[in-house]
């Protein structure tokens, strides 16, 4: 039996598909779905001025379940509300600059990672998806976080020889995420570029086999943030690149403790400890170690004036 094809029922192209998952801003109350409506006004009733306001359709991926939500940002306050099997959840954070942020970003596949430290080991966490085509909505909020640095003229330099060093090292990719991670007339107190590296596995019919020790990662120390960056592992490779990347910025004020193992098959480790208790490390070759002790101990340094 032939198949009958509708030529009246029109047919979504990919690009119009790729469309559909555009974050866009809701401008006044009658853009606001209906399902999210009785939140959003309990939400903004007092408010003189419409908010900053977001939609954010769900985006299918390999690694988030693909979530609808509302997005309002009240003064400093950020409120989400997510759509799930027809009921809706409300998280919020108070947006400021001791925030633990992370963006990820794999094709059109984006994400933000908010971690509220000040609550101590009971960590707040809001993870918000987006198609990468409209990262520049989410911009406003990101500034909250990360607002410019006022330049002062007994600042150093933006870019001192330790970053430009690494900057002459590290391959287009971090070079870009680098300098787009830096905030305006904020202070650079060091960096250090690793480069993927493997290590040896095991000996097979008298040969070594080696295993990825580490992927390509960046980290930049600042007056006020610890910027990491670096590869997903999770991520496409082609010809040895792999797509997009992750940046983390942790505020310099909310790292407990650092410290360096000593070099173990080939690598060494930065250690940090932060105020929730969690634990975050990097590995670096083992000739990286002479610039890791240092490193540390700038971390938990003051700035001087």
């Amino acid at each position: 039996m032939p198949i009958q094809i509708d030529k009246d029922k029109p047919k979504m192209t990919g690009s119009v598909q790729t469309m559909l998952t555009w974050t866009r801003v809701a401008l006044s109350e009658d853009e606001i779905p209906s399902e999210y409506l009785p939140y959003f006004n309990k939400l903004t009733f007092d408010c003189e001025v419409f908010p900053y306001t977001l939609i954010a359709p769900p985006m299918k991926n390999r690694w988030y379940k693909p979530v609808e939500r509302l997005i309002t940002c009240i003064g400093d306050q950020l409120f989400v509300l997510e759509k799930q099997n027809k009921k809706i959840s409300q998280q919020s954070m108070h947006l400021n600059p001791g925030i633990d942020l992370e963006l990820g970003n794999s094709l059109l596949f984006s994400w933000i990672t908010l971690r509220d430290l000040s609550t101590g080991a009971r960590t707040r966490k809001i993870i918000l998806t987006f198609n990468a085509a409209t990262a520049r909505h989410y911009e406003p909020l990101l500034r909250k976080i990360r607002p410019s640095i006022k330049a002062d003229s007994t600042d150093q330099a933006q870019n001192p020889t330790s970053l430009q060093k690494a900057l002459v090292s590290a391959d287009f990719k971090f070079n870009h995420f680098a300098q787009e991670s830096i905030l305006p007339g904020e202070m650079v107190r060091d960096s250090l570029w690793q480069p993927a590296f493997k290590t040896p596995s095991f000996t097979l019919l008298g040969k070594n086999l080696f295993h990825i020790k580490t992927l390509a990662h960046m980290t930049i120390l600042t007056q006020s943030e610890l910027i990491l960056l670096w590869d997903d592992e999770r991520g496409l490779e082609n010809r040895g690149v792999r797509y997009g990347g992750i940046r983390r910025f942790i505020p310099i004020k909310h790292i407990k403790h650092v410290s360096v193992n000593n070099p173990v098959n080939h690598a060494s480790s930065l250690f940090l400890t932060l105020s929730d208790d969690s634990h975050v490390y990097r590995s670096f070759e083992s000739n990286n170690q002479n610039a890791l002790l240092p490193f540390s101990q700038r971390v938990i340094s003051p700035v001087s004036a």
